[in-house]
């Protein structure tokens, strides 16, 4: 099982990209101390460079190149971890830019969504937005739970929760938490999805 772990801030090495370092070296320690055949693998946005989406990369070698390996590792992956900052109430534009370039790479896998922000009560539009607009065309599946991370410079600052931090052992325990929910749908549904494709040439798109 490949679980992907997708930053999406247009900010290099940024309190998104942190969530995402910490989200791996969970799965990584859940892979071995459960002995689960799981490997993650953790992947920057920012460092990809996709422009912005115009519909022309069915005639664009150099755009068709740039997508290709992403492409390719999304189509081989189990699960998803999006990880979004807010930024004026909205989802991450590198992100819903990236949502445009995906075709079926997506399509009947789970993915949890995770939110991030400095401030102590925001981060729950991100989620509402993602879970209404990018699930349609993608066939990408939601589990029920999400993750916000609030007041994210002081929380996940470590791996191991400080346990003088109540903020700090709670919000690891929800990621943790929602993480084995993932693991779980990732699992039944690779057995679904090998028992019975889904005819995505002749219904691409949502109802």
């Amino acid at each position: 099982m490949k679980i992907t772990i997708i930053s999406s801030s247009m900010r290099r090495e940024s309190q998104t990209n942190k969530i995402g370092k910490t989200i791996k070296v969970l799965l990584d320690r859940k892979a071995i101390s459960e002995n689960i055949p799981l490997e993650s693998v953790h992947v920057d946005l920012v460092s990809y460079g996709l422009p912005f989406f115009d519909d022309t990369i069915e005639d664009t070698p150099e755009l068709q190149s740039l997508w290709k390996p992403l492409s390719e590792h999304l189509a081989t992956s189990d699960g998803f971890v999006f990880i979004t900052p807010e930024w004026n109430g909205t989802a991450s534009p590198m992100l819903k830019n990236f949502f445009m370039y995906v075709d079926t790479e997506l399509a009947h896998k789970p993915a949890l969504l995770v939110s991030t922000t400095a401030n102590a009560t925001n981060g729950a539009y991100p989620i509402a937005e993602l879970r209404s607009g990018s699930y349609k065309n993608t066939h990408i599946i939601y589990i029920p739970h999400h993750v916000i991370v609030r007041n994210v410079n002081t929380v996940c600052n470590s791996d191991i929760p400080n346990q003088e931090s109540k903020e700090d052992v709670s919000i690891h325990g929800k990621i943790t938490h929602s993480l084995d929910e993932l693991i779980t749908y990732a699992t039944y549904l690779s057995q679904m999805r090998a028992e019975k494709p889904f005819d995505l040439e002749k219904f691409p798109y949502g109802m």
